[in-house]
């Protein structure tokens, strides 16, 4: 199964796919769905730090807002390998 980002800009489609291929590269591919559950949520609770820090340090470092990107980006990239993962 291939699956197409629509209704995305073009840029965040772009970090997604690279998303992807650093992270395939890096760590290869599973199968099992309990090792993707584990990656979500570690990605999930990355981003719930970065979005905290924002709330709780508005005046941060502009980059703050850069990391909430950076995670979400990574969510998606782990979200979208997973259901690629998943056998018809």
């Amino acid at each position: 199964m291939y699956i197409t980002i629509y209704g995305v800009k073009q840029r965040v489609n772009q970090l997604i796919k690279e998303q992807i291929k650093f992270a395939s590269d890096k760590f290869g591919n599973t199968n099992y769905n309990e090792e993707w559950l584990a990656i979500l949520g570690e990605e999930f609770g990355e981003l719930t730090k970065a979005v905290n820090m924002v709330r709780l340090h508005p005046q941060g470092p502009p980059e703050q807002k850069d990391d909430i990107k950076r995670e979400l980006v990574q969510i998606m990239a782990v979200s979208l390998r997973w259901l690629n993962s998943i056998k018809d």
